[in-house]
């Protein structure tokens, strides 16, 4: 995935190698499947990940640029 919404059906992780691709960023820190994305993340020089619009999600809400 590269940065873009996904729909819930969808398990995640979702990144960019842009750390400014997402207004948002979602985190899902209980998930049992969170050392496994965060590795996604780290293999594939991802700067940024989000859970959001994962099927497992249920997520906190780290970052919040607002609308640009």
């Amino acid at each position: 995935m590269s940065g873009t919404k996904s729909p819930t059906s969808v398990m995640g992780p979702f990144g960019s190698k842009d750390r400014f691709k997402f207004l948002k960023i979602y985190r899902y820190f209980d998930c049992e499947l969170y050392d496994s994305c965060l590795d996604t993340a780290a293999n594939s020089n991802w700067k940024v990940f989000t859970c959001e619009g994962c099927m497992l999600a249920k997520c906190l809400v780290l970052i919040d640029k607002g609308e640009e």
